[in-house]
């Protein structure tokens, strides 16, 4: 379960249709939502160190809405850092975007999480998303509050251990490199091989479950060393997409951006739309 950490529920609906929106699934993909329906978006943000209460805003208003998705966020609360308040938003969710560190939800929210996920609908996890309800150390659960230490596991399918080498990304020896493996799959559509630096520190994530499928690895220079960053999981009947990316400055690179992109349609069972141009 989730840690709880009160937000500031910051409801801020964004919404953009767009004529001829493509609704078809995309191979390989998870079912899609209904013909017709315009997609609706719901954001968790829950922590500070890497400012995604400010860059998945933007990077949803640059590349989210002008596609026809309807945007929703739920903020963790500036001093009640375990609770996010109108989190009940996501009942009406198409797909649940995470982007949360070390809380622990009140009970009751956190079992709304695990019913959306029961259901069978669609999760985007970024970044600290591995240790989203598990606080540091085995701490208890503030009282009301539950935690769900093996949520990596579980549902990512990953096995959060930490830092791989806290000292390398700062020093720009960390890189991103696609699994050619894997260059079928719907989310790399578009993406270049070519490597890309991140400032990402890189995480360590294995092994990661049967169930997942790796599509990027991260590695640091003149080190053999490889973890994988981004993959696909399948969690009862619930399709998931995670990256260990998501560092400010990774908003700003291409791969980075396409695989959020691809990653966000693919769970929502449809193609990416062209953004509109201007007539």
């Amino acid at each position: 379960m989730f840690d709880n950490i009160p937000l500031y529920l910051s409801t801020r609906i964004l919404f953009v249709l767009v004529a001829g929106l493509t609704t078809e699934s995309l191979l390989s993909s998870p079912p899609s939502i209904p013909k017709g329906k315009v997609p609706h978006i719901v954001f968790l943000i829950g922590e500070r160190e890497y400012k995604t209460k400010e860059t998945l805003p933007k990077f949803a208003e640059e590349e989210l809405i002008p596609r026809g998705v309807l945007v929703s966020y739920v903020l963790a609360h500036p001093q009640r850092l375990h609770d996010f308040p109108n989190i009940e938003l996501i009942n009406k969710a198409d797909l649940v975007f995470l982007s949360i560190r070390r809380r622990n939800l009140p009970i009751e929210h956190l079992s709304l999480l695990q019913q959306y996920l029961d259901e069978g609908r669609p999760l985007v996890g970024i970044r600290t998303t591995s240790h989203a309800f598990g606080l540091r150390r085995g701490q208890p659960p503030p009282k009301g509050h539950a935690s769900w230490t093996n949520f990596d596991k579980e549902v990512l399918g990953a096995n959060y251990k930490g830092h791989l080498d806290k000292e390398s990304a700062s020093m720009g020896k960390c890189f991103i490199e696609i699994n050619r493996q894997a260059l079928q799959h719907p989310i790399l559509k578009g993406i270049h091989l070519s490597r890309e630096t991140t400032l990402s520190k890189l995480y360590r994530s294995k092994p990661l479950m049967k169930s997942t499928t790796v599509l990027a690895y991260g590695g640091i220079m003149d080190r053999p060393e490889r973890e994988p960053i981004a993959w696909t999981n399948q969690y009862k009947n619930s399709s998931i997409f995670y990256t260990s990316l998501g560092h400010p400055q990774d908003f700003n690179l291409p791969i980075f951006r396409q695989l959020l992109i691809n990653g966000i349609f693919w769970a929502l069972g449809r193609n990416v739309p062209e953004i509109p141009t201007g007539e």
